[in-house]
């Protein structure tokens, strides 16, 4: 492709298309883009042809370096076949036969789309087109070629399969009868938050004495000095400082989450170093309680501990030897009930105490709400 085929393919397609209807029509058949992928800025269209000037924004362009080909400008000079396409059905892209990158880190690009062939189907209507795509500079210079883009017709309107849906579930669990603690004593270690409210501690207390009942050594610090020490148990006392009904504003949460969870990430990484295999526990209050979510942006309820769930996920599969388990509480739940979970652990590790039961988490079938 060369600076000549840029003006004759200018020359092929002479039929200027809005962009702005453009888009409208995709919003209309079910394609609504976001404005990251909205990138075309001029779009002609011929005789099963199409061009278009696609161009990343100011914001956008900063991230090129990152890619060969920016995924928003790609997508956006996949866009500039539908500019070519007469039949009034949804198209959406399906596959690729081969992709030829000569020039990288692209911030404007002219994409030219040409009609390959169509497939029919029984009743004669195309199921399915294939295009070769070619995008070149403002200059003319070749900078990719997509041949055999396929774009199937999507069923808009039709009914959303759920069969192979899961989602998470909470269903009770009855506590074991055996402890695997009682073989022997041990020493167990509190963390508290490095901003911790003392109020915040009266049920970690209260869980230290019962641990004490037991023959149980206790330690509550902060320091990760004592991380050097032996423990059979660590429980990181993760309930943050907002208070239920309260909450953070969009402002100051995310500084609030990355303080809260580094502190637990450090707490972790000592226990790596110290090279301890104790049994790791995160407690949180309401981080994972639906009737505290909100739909006001203007609000945010306890990302802080929210986010030690994030961590309890990861450290789960990356350090198993830590037997980390996360627990939610609701404000109900007392010392005992904590101490209980604790105490007569199994190999349930991601756990909520809500309502008076202890629940477990598990994977369920998707049930589509119906609208009422």
């Amino acid at each position: 492709m060369n600076k000549r085929s840029l003006a004759e393919l200018q020359g092929h397609c002479l039929t200027e298309i809005s962009v702005q209807t453009h888009y409208e029509n995709c919003a209309a058949q079910g394609i609504d883009y976001g404005t990251s992928f909205q990138c075309i800025t001029e779009l002609y269209g011929g005789a099963d042809e199409s061009l278009g000037l696609v161009r990343l924004s100011d914001t956008l362009q900063l991230e090129t370096k990152q890619y060969r080909l920016h995924p928003a400008l790609l997508d956006s000079c996949l866009q500039v076949s539908n500019a070519a396409i007469t039949i009034e059905a949804t198209y959406l892209p399906f596959a690729v036969e081969q992709l030829r990158l000569y020039q990288g880190e692209a911030k404007a690009v002219w994409s030219y789309a040409k009609l390959r062939e169509s497939a029919a189907v029984e009743t004669g209507q195309a199921m399915s087109l294939q295009f070769d795509i070619t995008l070149f500079s403002e200059l003319g210079d070749l900078v990719a070629e997509i041949s055999g883009l396929t774009l199937r017709q999507a069923q808009i309107g039709q009914r959303l399969r759920t069969d192979w849906l899961y989602q998470l579930a909470w269903q009770p669990s009855a506590l074991p009868r055996q402890s695997p603690f009682s073989d022997k004593r041990g020493a167990w270690l509190i963390v508290p938050p490095s901003d911790y409210k003392v109020s915040n501690l009266i049920i970690a207390n209260a869980l230290a004495d019962l641990l004490r009942t037991k023959g149980e050594t206790v330690v509550i610090s902060e320091e990760l000095g004592v991380m050097r020490e032996p423990y059979r148990g660590v429980i990181y006392w993760g309930l943050d400082n907002v208070e239920t009904g309260h909450a953070l504003s969009p402002q100051n949460a995310p500084d609030a989450t990355l303080q809260f969870s580094t502190h637990a990430l450090t707490v972790v990484q000592q226990l790596i170093k110290a090279g301890h295999k104790p049994n790791l526990w995160f407690i949180t209050q309401n981080s994972l309680d639906d009737r505290e979510q909100t739909t006001d942006a203007s609000t945010v309820y306890h990302l802080p501990s929210t986010s030690l769930w994030g961590l309890g996920r990861t450290i789960m599969w990356e350090h198993p030897e830590l037997n980390c388990r996360c627990i939610d509480l609701d404000a109900a739940t007392s010392a005992e009930t904590v101490f209980n979970t604790i105490w007569y652990a199994d190999n349930e590790n991601q756990i909520r105490l809500h309502d008076g039961q202890r629940q477990v988490a598990r994977l369920a079938r998707y049930v589509e709400e119906k609208l009422k």
